[in-house]
């Protein structure tokens, strides 16, 4: 399902979420099945994970859509 065009979701503050559980970037990018390079991507905003990946972030975190 596509989002409507100019209906853009705000960007998952990953950063601000792997701190707040103590997380290295490494850490995380080992739970996801990922690269280190990845998270880092996503964290300075130059690249965006895919949905499945989102979800399993705020899975791991405990994190759920819409919380502050």
């Amino acid at each position: 399902m596509s989002r409507p065009k100019g209906k853009k979701k705000p960007p998952l503050p990953i950063k601000a979420l792997r701190e707040s559980r103590g997380m290295t970037q490494q850490e995380l990018a080992n739970e996801l099945g990922v690269t280190p390079m990845s998270v880092s991507r996503w964290e300075r905003g130059l690249a965006h994970p895919l949905l499945t990946i989102e979800r399993q972030i705020q899975k791991l975190i405990d994190v759920f859509p819409g919380a502050k």
